[in-house]
Protein backbone atom coordinates (compact mmCIF):
# COMPACT_ATOMS: atom_id res chain seq x y z
CA UNK A 1 0.00 0.00 0.00
CA UNK A 2 1.39 3.44 -0.93
CA UNK A 3 2.06 6.07 1.73
CA UNK A 4 -0.52 8.38 0.16
CA UNK A 5 -3.13 5.63 0.30
CA UNK A 6 -2.22 4.93 3.93
CA UNK A 7 -2.56 8.62 4.84
CA UNK A 8 -5.92 8.82 3.15
CA UNK A 9 -7.13 5.83 5.11
CA UNK A 10 -5.99 7.42 8.35
CA UNK A 11 -7.70 10.70 7.49
CA UNK A 12 -10.98 9.03 6.64
CA UNK A 13 -11.01 6.83 9.69
CA UNK A 14 -11.67 9.67 12.13
CA UNK A 15 -10.97 9.45 15.83
CA UNK A 16 -13.49 8.45 18.45
CA UNK A 17 -13.55 9.81 21.99
CA UNK A 18 -12.92 7.66 25.06
CA UNK A 19 -14.77 4.36 25.14
CA UNK A 20 -17.91 4.92 27.19
CA UNK A 21 -20.38 2.37 25.85
CA UNK A 22 -21.75 -0.18 28.32
CA UNK A 23 -20.03 -3.52 27.93
CA UNK A 24 -23.15 -5.17 26.57
CA UNK A 25 -23.84 -2.48 23.99
CA UNK A 26 -21.74 -3.88 21.18
CA UNK A 27 -19.17 -2.28 18.91
CA UNK A 28 -18.84 1.48 18.70
CA UNK A 29 -19.20 2.88 15.19
CA UNK A 30 -17.26 6.02 14.35
CA UNK A 31 -19.20 8.58 12.33
CA UNK A 32 -17.22 9.30 9.21
CA UNK A 33 -18.88 12.72 8.98
CA UNK A 34 -16.49 14.04 11.61
CA UNK A 35 -13.18 13.47 9.89
CA UNK A 36 -11.10 16.45 8.87
CA UNK A 37 -10.63 17.47 5.26
CA UNK A 38 -8.17 19.92 3.80
CA UNK A 39 -9.95 22.43 1.52
CA UNK A 40 -9.40 21.80 -2.16
CA UNK A 41 -8.37 24.78 -4.24
CA UNK A 42 -10.97 25.83 -6.77
CA UNK A 43 -10.13 26.84 -10.32
CA UNK A 44 -12.10 28.91 -12.78
CA UNK A 45 -12.79 25.91 -15.00
CA UNK A 46 -13.54 23.46 -12.20
CA UNK A 47 -16.24 20.91 -12.83
CA UNK A 48 -19.43 22.15 -11.04
CA UNK A 49 -20.10 18.66 -9.71
CA UNK A 50 -16.64 18.55 -8.14
CA UNK A 51 -17.12 21.99 -6.62
CA UNK A 52 -20.44 20.87 -5.18
CA UNK A 53 -18.90 17.78 -3.65
CA UNK A 54 -16.09 19.83 -2.11
CA UNK A 55 -18.56 22.28 -0.60
CA UNK A 56 -20.65 19.45 0.84
CA UNK A 57 -17.59 17.84 2.42
CA UNK A 58 -16.40 21.12 3.92
CA UNK A 59 -19.84 21.65 5.45
CA UNK A 60 -19.49 18.55 7.60
CA UNK A 61 -15.97 19.33 8.77
CA UNK A 62 -15.89 20.11 12.51
CA UNK A 63 -13.06 21.53 14.57
CA UNK A 64 -11.91 19.26 17.40
CA UNK A 65 -10.95 20.74 20.78
CA UNK A 66 -10.35 18.69 23.91
CA UNK A 67 -11.96 15.43 22.67
CA UNK A 68 -15.06 17.35 21.55
CA UNK A 69 -16.19 18.62 18.17
CA UNK A 70 -17.18 22.30 18.11
CA UNK A 71 -20.60 23.08 16.66
CA UNK A 72 -20.69 26.85 16.19
CA UNK A 73 -22.47 27.53 12.90
CA UNK A 74 -26.09 26.99 11.80
CA UNK A 75 -24.84 24.69 9.06
CA UNK A 76 -23.04 22.52 11.61
CA UNK A 77 -26.18 22.46 13.77
CA UNK A 78 -28.28 21.31 10.82
CA UNK A 79 -25.89 18.46 10.06
CA UNK A 80 -25.71 17.45 13.72
CA UNK A 81 -29.48 17.42 14.09
CA UNK A 82 -29.85 15.18 11.05
CA UNK A 83 -27.44 12.70 12.63
CA UNK A 84 -29.56 12.51 15.81
CA UNK A 85 -32.67 11.13 14.10
CA UNK A 86 -33.67 7.47 14.45
CA UNK A 87 -30.96 6.55 16.94
CA UNK A 88 -31.35 3.56 19.29
CA UNK A 89 -33.33 4.27 22.45
CA UNK A 90 -32.18 1.34 24.62
CA UNK A 91 -29.78 2.25 26.01
CA UNK A 92 -30.33 5.97 25.41
CA UNK A 93 -28.18 7.44 22.68
CA UNK A 94 -27.98 11.05 23.94
CA UNK A 95 -26.14 12.20 27.08
CA UNK A 96 -26.04 15.91 27.88
CA UNK A 97 -24.63 18.48 30.25
CA UNK A 98 -24.65 22.28 30.16
CA UNK A 99 -22.15 24.92 31.24
CA UNK A 100 -22.80 28.60 31.69
CA UNK A 101 -22.43 31.68 33.84
CA UNK A 102 -24.69 31.36 36.90
CA UNK A 103 -26.53 28.61 35.02
CA UNK A 104 -30.28 29.04 35.42
CA UNK A 105 -32.99 31.56 34.69
CA UNK A 106 -30.89 34.47 35.99
CA UNK A 107 -27.65 33.45 34.26
CA UNK A 108 -26.67 32.42 30.77
CA UNK A 109 -26.02 29.26 28.77
CA UNK A 110 -22.55 28.97 27.21
CA UNK A 111 -22.02 25.40 26.02
CA UNK A 112 -24.19 22.30 25.64
CA UNK A 113 -22.17 19.08 25.75
CA UNK A 114 -23.72 16.19 23.84
CA UNK A 115 -22.34 12.66 23.76
CA UNK A 116 -23.86 10.45 21.06
CA UNK A 117 -23.38 6.90 22.27
CA UNK A 118 -23.69 4.93 18.98
CA UNK A 119 -20.83 6.97 17.46
CA UNK A 120 -19.08 7.63 20.79
CA UNK A 121 -18.51 11.24 19.72
CA UNK A 122 -18.91 14.32 21.89
CA UNK A 123 -20.14 17.63 20.51
CA UNK A 124 -19.71 21.03 22.16
CA UNK A 125 -22.59 23.16 20.92
CA UNK A 126 -21.57 26.81 21.20
CA UNK A 127 -24.70 28.48 22.59
CA UNK A 128 -22.82 31.69 23.41
CA UNK A 129 -22.11 32.14 19.70
CA UNK A 130 -25.22 30.61 18.14
CA UNK A 131 -27.78 31.78 20.72
CA UNK A 132 -31.33 30.68 19.75
CA UNK A 133 -30.16 29.43 16.34
CA UNK A 134 -28.66 26.44 18.15
CA UNK A 135 -32.18 25.28 18.98
CA UNK A 136 -34.20 26.52 16.01
CA UNK A 137 -31.99 25.60 13.03
CA UNK A 138 -33.60 22.71 11.17
CA UNK A 139 -31.78 19.74 9.71
CA UNK A 140 -31.57 19.72 5.93
CA UNK A 141 -32.93 16.18 5.55
CA UNK A 142 -34.91 15.52 8.71
CA UNK A 143 -36.50 18.93 9.23
CA UNK A 144 -35.97 18.43 12.96
CA UNK A 145 -34.41 21.00 15.29
CA UNK A 146 -32.42 20.54 18.47
CA UNK A 147 -35.39 22.01 20.33
CA UNK A 148 -37.80 19.47 18.86
CA UNK A 149 -35.46 16.62 19.79
CA UNK A 150 -35.03 17.87 23.35
CA UNK A 151 -38.81 18.20 23.69
CA UNK A 152 -39.58 14.80 22.16
CA UNK A 153 -40.60 12.39 24.92
CA UNK A 154 -39.97 9.41 22.63
CA UNK A 155 -36.26 10.25 22.44
CA UNK A 156 -34.56 9.51 25.78
CA UNK A 157 -32.00 12.06 26.95
CA UNK A 158 -29.73 11.50 29.96
CA UNK A 159 -28.62 14.25 32.37
CA UNK A 160 -27.01 14.31 35.79
CA UNK A 161 -29.14 16.57 38.02
CA UNK A 162 -31.24 18.19 35.32
CA UNK A 163 -32.68 20.97 37.48
CA UNK A 164 -30.52 23.97 36.55
CA UNK A 165 -30.13 22.75 32.97
CA UNK A 166 -33.89 22.54 32.51
CA UNK A 167 -34.47 25.91 34.15
CA UNK A 168 -31.91 27.60 31.92
CA UNK A 169 -33.18 26.04 28.69
CA UNK A 170 -36.77 26.89 29.48
CA UNK A 171 -36.11 30.44 30.69
CA UNK A 172 -33.79 31.53 27.88
CA UNK A 173 -34.89 29.44 24.89
CA UNK A 174 -38.41 28.17 25.75
CA UNK A 175 -37.20 24.57 25.55
CA UNK A 176 -39.35 22.23 27.65
CA UNK A 177 -37.33 19.07 28.15
CA UNK A 178 -39.06 15.70 27.84
CA UNK A 179 -37.95 12.08 27.88
CA UNK A 180 -35.34 12.77 30.55
CA UNK A 181 -33.39 10.23 32.61
CA UNK A 182 -31.69 11.79 35.64
CA UNK A 183 -28.68 9.72 36.71
CA UNK A 184 -28.48 11.43 40.10
CA UNK A 185 -31.95 10.15 40.98
CA UNK A 186 -31.17 6.70 39.57
CA UNK A 187 -28.17 6.49 41.90
CA UNK A 188 -30.24 7.52 44.90
CA UNK A 189 -32.90 4.94 44.10
CA UNK A 190 -30.41 2.09 43.81
CA UNK A 191 -28.27 3.03 46.81
CA UNK A 192 -28.50 0.24 49.40
CA UNK A 193 -27.79 2.47 52.40
CA UNK A 194 -29.01 5.90 53.56
CA UNK A 195 -30.90 7.93 50.97
CA UNK A 196 -30.88 11.13 53.01
CA UNK A 197 -28.44 13.05 50.78
CA UNK A 198 -27.86 13.28 47.04
CA UNK A 199 -24.45 12.41 45.63
CA UNK A 200 -22.52 14.52 43.16
CA UNK A 201 -21.22 13.26 39.84
CA UNK A 202 -17.64 12.89 41.03
CA UNK A 203 -18.64 10.62 43.90
CA UNK A 204 -20.81 8.51 41.58
CA UNK A 205 -17.94 8.07 39.13
CA UNK A 206 -15.34 7.15 41.75
CA UNK A 207 -17.71 4.89 43.73
CA UNK A 208 -19.63 3.07 41.02
CA UNK A 209 -17.35 2.89 37.98
CA UNK A 210 -14.30 0.68 37.98
CA UNK A 211 -11.71 3.21 36.87
CA UNK A 212 -8.09 2.27 36.77
CA UNK A 213 -5.68 4.32 38.87
CA UNK A 214 -4.19 6.05 35.81
CA UNK A 215 -7.58 6.80 34.28
CA UNK A 216 -8.91 8.27 37.53
CA UNK A 217 -5.78 10.37 38.02
CA UNK A 218 -5.93 11.71 34.44
CA UNK A 219 -9.63 12.54 34.81
CA UNK A 220 -9.08 14.32 38.14
CA UNK A 221 -6.19 16.36 36.76
CA UNK A 222 -8.19 17.50 33.74
CA UNK A 223 -11.17 18.45 35.91
CA UNK A 224 -8.93 20.42 38.27
CA UNK A 225 -7.27 22.32 35.40
CA UNK A 226 -10.69 23.40 34.21
CA UNK A 227 -11.87 24.36 37.69
CA UNK A 228 -8.86 26.62 38.21
CA UNK A 229 -10.01 28.65 35.21
CA UNK A 230 -13.64 29.17 36.23
CA UNK A 231 -13.95 28.62 39.99
CA UNK A 232 -13.83 32.01 41.80
CA UNK A 233 -12.44 30.39 44.96
CA UNK A 234 -9.48 29.20 42.86
CA UNK A 235 -8.96 32.59 41.24
CA UNK A 236 -11.00 31.85 38.11
CA UNK A 237 -14.16 33.29 36.56
CA UNK A 238 -17.21 31.63 35.04
CA UNK A 239 -16.90 34.08 32.13
CA UNK A 240 -14.19 31.78 30.80
CA UNK A 241 -17.00 29.62 29.40
CA UNK A 242 -17.84 32.54 27.09
CA UNK A 243 -14.30 33.11 25.83
CA UNK A 244 -13.85 32.29 22.15
CA UNK A 245 -12.20 30.29 20.84
CA UNK A 246 -12.98 27.77 23.55
CA UNK A 247 -9.86 26.93 25.53
CA UNK A 248 -8.49 23.40 25.40
CA UNK A 249 -8.76 23.10 29.20
CA UNK A 250 -12.42 24.14 29.17
CA UNK A 251 -13.24 21.79 26.30
CA UNK A 252 -11.62 18.91 28.19
CA UNK A 253 -13.51 19.84 31.35
CA UNK A 254 -16.81 19.86 29.45
CA UNK A 255 -16.26 16.52 27.75
CA UNK A 256 -15.08 14.80 30.95
CA UNK A 257 -18.52 14.71 32.59
CA UNK A 258 -20.56 13.28 29.73
CA UNK A 259 -18.01 10.60 28.84
CA UNK A 260 -18.82 8.66 32.03
CA UNK A 261 -22.59 9.09 31.93
CA UNK A 262 -23.39 6.07 29.70
CA UNK A 263 -21.50 3.80 32.07
CA UNK A 264 -23.31 5.23 35.10
CA UNK A 265 -26.69 4.87 33.41
CA UNK A 266 -25.96 1.23 32.58
CA UNK A 267 -24.73 0.59 36.13
CA UNK A 268 -27.87 1.96 37.79
CA UNK A 269 -30.61 0.89 35.39
CA UNK A 270 -30.11 -2.83 36.00
CA UNK A 271 -30.41 -2.23 39.75
CA UNK A 272 -33.67 -0.25 39.62
CA UNK A 273 -36.69 -2.09 40.97
CA UNK A 274 -40.05 -1.54 39.32
CA UNK A 275 -41.31 0.50 42.28
CA UNK A 276 -38.26 2.75 42.37
CA UNK A 277 -38.28 3.13 38.61
CA UNK A 278 -41.73 4.71 38.83
CA UNK A 279 -40.67 7.01 41.65
CA UNK A 280 -37.57 8.10 39.75
CA UNK A 281 -39.66 8.83 36.68
CA UNK A 282 -42.12 10.93 38.69
CA UNK A 283 -39.39 12.87 40.49
CA UNK A 284 -37.53 13.47 37.21
CA UNK A 285 -40.67 15.00 35.74
CA UNK A 286 -40.86 17.27 38.76
CA UNK A 287 -37.25 18.30 38.29
CA UNK A 288 -37.64 19.08 34.63
CA UNK A 289 -40.66 21.33 34.83
CA UNK A 290 -43.01 19.60 37.24
CA UNK A 291 -45.34 18.75 34.41
CA UNK A 292 -47.63 15.76 34.50
CA UNK A 293 -47.98 13.36 31.61
CA UNK A 294 -50.87 15.35 30.23
CA UNK A 295 -53.01 13.81 27.51
CA UNK A 296 -54.08 16.43 25.04
CA UNK A 297 -57.72 16.48 24.08
CA UNK A 298 -58.95 17.40 20.63
CA UNK A 299 -61.10 20.22 21.92
CA UNK A 300 -62.04 22.09 25.06
CA UNK A 301 -65.30 23.82 25.90
CA UNK A 302 -65.15 26.52 28.54
CA UNK A 303 -68.23 26.55 30.72
CA UNK A 304 -68.70 29.12 33.43
CA UNK A 305 -70.89 28.17 36.34
CA UNK A 306 -73.05 31.19 37.13
CA UNK A 307 -73.40 30.26 40.76
CA UNK A 308 -75.26 31.86 43.64
CA UNK A 309 -74.25 30.79 47.13
CA UNK A 310 -77.45 30.15 49.06
CA UNK A 311 -76.41 29.06 52.56
CA UNK A 312 -74.55 25.80 51.89
CA UNK A 313 -76.12 24.91 48.54
CA UNK A 314 -74.70 25.90 45.16
CA UNK A 315 -77.35 26.60 42.52
CA UNK A 316 -75.53 26.51 39.21
CA UNK A 317 -76.37 26.69 35.56
CA UNK A 318 -73.73 26.52 32.84
CA UNK A 319 -73.33 29.40 30.40
CA UNK A 320 -70.94 29.33 27.45
CA UNK A 321 -68.51 32.22 27.72
CA UNK A 322 -69.66 33.76 24.45
CA UNK A 323 -73.29 33.69 25.60
CA UNK A 324 -73.01 35.93 28.67
CA UNK A 325 -76.03 38.24 28.96
CA UNK A 326 -75.05 41.84 29.57
CA UNK A 327 -76.69 41.74 32.97
CA UNK A 328 -74.80 38.63 34.04
CA UNK A 329 -72.42 39.31 36.94
CA UNK A 330 -69.80 37.21 35.14
CA UNK A 331 -70.05 39.06 31.84
CA UNK A 332 -66.90 40.22 30.11
CA UNK A 333 -67.57 43.81 31.16
CA UNK A 334 -66.83 42.83 34.72
CA UNK A 335 -63.57 41.08 33.77
CA UNK A 336 -61.83 44.24 32.58
CA UNK A 337 -60.70 45.80 35.84
CA UNK A 338 -56.99 45.17 36.41
CA UNK A 339 -56.32 44.25 40.02
CA UNK A 340 -53.81 42.47 42.22
CA UNK A 341 -54.49 38.74 42.32
CA UNK A 342 -53.17 36.13 44.76
CA UNK A 343 -53.15 32.62 43.28
CA UNK A 344 -53.72 29.59 45.51
CA UNK A 345 -54.10 25.82 45.12
CA UNK A 346 -57.00 24.51 47.23
CA UNK A 347 -57.35 20.92 48.41
CA UNK A 348 -60.82 19.49 48.88
CA UNK A 349 -61.64 17.48 51.97
CA UNK A 350 -64.42 16.00 49.86
CA UNK A 351 -65.50 16.40 46.27
CA UNK A 352 -67.02 19.63 45.02
CA UNK A 353 -70.25 17.77 44.47
CA UNK A 354 -71.33 14.19 44.18
CA UNK A 355 -70.31 14.03 40.53
CA UNK A 356 -67.09 16.06 40.47
CA UNK A 357 -63.65 14.51 40.89
CA UNK A 358 -62.34 17.85 42.24
CA UNK A 359 -59.54 17.01 44.63
CA UNK A 360 -57.68 20.25 43.87
CA UNK A 361 -58.74 23.59 42.44
CA UNK A 362 -57.32 27.06 41.77
CA UNK A 363 -58.54 30.03 43.80
CA UNK A 364 -57.80 33.57 42.64
CA UNK A 365 -58.11 36.00 45.54
CA UNK A 366 -58.87 39.51 44.34
CA UNK A 367 -61.53 42.16 45.00
CA UNK A 368 -63.90 39.75 43.24
CA UNK A 369 -62.42 36.30 44.04
CA UNK A 370 -63.18 33.28 41.88
CA UNK A 371 -62.51 29.54 41.75
CA UNK A 372 -61.49 27.49 38.70
CA UNK A 373 -62.01 23.75 38.98
CA UNK A 374 -62.77 20.57 37.06
CA UNK A 375 -66.52 20.09 37.06
CA UNK A 376 -69.07 17.70 35.61
CA UNK A 377 -69.60 13.96 35.90
CA UNK A 378 -66.91 11.46 35.02
CA UNK A 379 -66.67 11.28 31.24
CA UNK A 380 -68.32 14.68 30.75
CA UNK A 381 -65.87 17.08 32.40
CA UNK A 382 -65.76 20.79 31.76
CA UNK A 383 -63.91 23.78 33.17
CA UNK A 384 -65.91 25.39 35.93
CA UNK A 385 -65.61 28.95 37.27
CA UNK A 386 -67.32 30.03 40.49
CA UNK A 387 -67.67 33.73 41.14
CA UNK A 388 -67.42 35.58 44.47
CA UNK A 389 -65.96 32.50 46.08
CA UNK A 390 -64.46 32.50 49.57
CA UNK A 391 -63.02 29.13 50.66
CA UNK A 392 -62.92 30.23 54.31
CA UNK A 393 -66.71 30.12 54.29
CA UNK A 394 -66.63 26.43 53.35
CA UNK A 395 -65.58 23.29 55.21
CA UNK A 396 -64.55 21.66 51.95
CA UNK A 397 -60.90 22.78 51.92
CA UNK A 398 -57.63 22.15 53.69
CA UNK A 399 -53.92 22.96 53.27
CA UNK A 400 -54.02 25.79 50.72
CA UNK A 401 -50.79 26.52 48.83
CA UNK A 402 -49.94 30.07 47.80
CA UNK A 403 -48.60 29.99 44.27
CA UNK A 404 -47.99 33.70 43.74
CA UNK A 405 -49.06 36.99 45.31
CA UNK A 406 -49.78 40.45 43.96
CA UNK A 407 -50.07 39.45 40.31
CA UNK A 408 -51.53 42.15 38.06
CA UNK A 409 -54.27 40.56 35.98
CA UNK A 410 -57.92 40.68 35.11
CA UNK A 411 -60.33 37.81 35.47
CA UNK A 412 -60.88 37.88 31.74
CA UNK A 413 -57.17 37.39 31.10
CA UNK A 414 -56.86 34.49 33.51
CA UNK A 415 -60.02 32.72 32.36
CA UNK A 416 -59.03 33.20 28.73
CA UNK A 417 -55.65 31.58 29.33
CA UNK A 418 -56.96 28.67 31.38
CA UNK A 419 -59.74 28.06 28.86
CA UNK A 420 -57.11 27.02 26.31
CA UNK A 421 -56.32 23.90 28.32
CA UNK A 422 -57.71 20.71 26.77
CA UNK A 423 -60.10 18.96 29.15
CA UNK A 424 -59.73 15.25 28.57
CA UNK A 425 -62.67 13.00 29.31
CA UNK A 426 -60.60 9.87 29.65
CA UNK A 427 -60.79 7.98 32.94
CA UNK A 428 -57.18 8.92 33.74
CA UNK A 429 -57.75 12.68 33.53
CA UNK A 430 -58.13 14.42 36.89
CA UNK A 431 -58.15 17.77 38.63
CA UNK A 432 -54.46 17.62 39.53
CA UNK A 433 -53.56 17.48 35.86
CA UNK A 434 -55.89 20.38 35.14
CA UNK A 435 -54.37 22.56 37.87
CA UNK A 436 -50.81 21.70 36.86
CA UNK A 437 -51.50 22.53 33.22
CA UNK A 438 -53.29 25.77 34.18
CA UNK A 439 -50.29 26.92 36.21
CA UNK A 440 -47.97 26.00 33.36
CA UNK A 441 -50.00 28.13 30.94
CA UNK A 442 -50.02 31.06 33.38
CA UNK A 443 -46.25 30.72 33.68
CA UNK A 444 -45.80 30.69 29.91
CA UNK A 445 -47.84 33.89 29.73
CA UNK A 446 -45.63 35.46 32.43
CA UNK A 447 -48.30 35.75 35.10
CA UNK A 448 -46.16 33.48 37.27
CA UNK A 449 -42.44 33.02 37.68
CA UNK A 450 -41.21 29.55 36.79
CA UNK A 451 -39.77 28.99 40.25
CA UNK A 452 -43.22 29.76 41.72
CA UNK A 453 -44.77 27.26 39.31
CA UNK A 454 -42.19 24.56 40.05
CA UNK A 455 -42.40 24.98 43.82
CA UNK A 456 -46.19 25.04 44.03
CA UNK A 457 -46.78 22.07 41.72
CA UNK A 458 -44.14 20.13 43.62
CA UNK A 459 -45.96 20.87 46.88
CA UNK A 460 -49.26 19.87 45.29
CA UNK A 461 -47.78 16.51 44.31
CA UNK A 462 -46.38 16.04 47.80
CA UNK A 463 -49.74 16.75 49.43
CA UNK A 464 -51.77 14.51 47.14
CA UNK A 465 -49.27 11.69 46.57
CA UNK A 466 -50.36 8.44 48.13
CA UNK A 467 -53.87 9.59 48.97
CA UNK A 468 -56.82 7.38 48.08
CA UNK A 469 -59.02 9.13 45.56
CA UNK A 470 -59.30 10.14 41.97
CA UNK A 471 -56.88 13.06 41.94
Amino acid sequence: MSSSSSNADKQASGRAGPSTAPKNYGPVIVDSATYKLAPIEESNDEDPSVAGAVEALEQITLREVGNGYIVDTPRAVANLVDSLVDLPTTPPSLYLDIEGVSLGRHGSVSIVQLLVLPTNLTYLIDIHTLKSAAFTTAGTTSGRTLKSILEDASIPKVFFDVRNDSDALYSHFSVSLAGIHDIQLMELATRPHSKKFLHGLQRCITSDLSLGANEERRWTEQKNRGRRLFAPEKGGSYEVFNERPIREEIALYCTQDVQFMPGLWAHYVVRLTAAWRGRVRAETMRRVNLEFAYIKAASCQLIVDNCINSKTIWHCYPIAINQFPKSCPTSSANFDAMSKVDIHILFFNSTTNSQSPGDVALWFNSPNPFLIHLAGPNGNYYLGVKENYYPSASMQFRNPITVGSGKSATKEQIVSIVSQIPVNNSRSFNSRQLVGDALKRLTEERYLERDEYMRSVGEMIDVTEGRIGRA
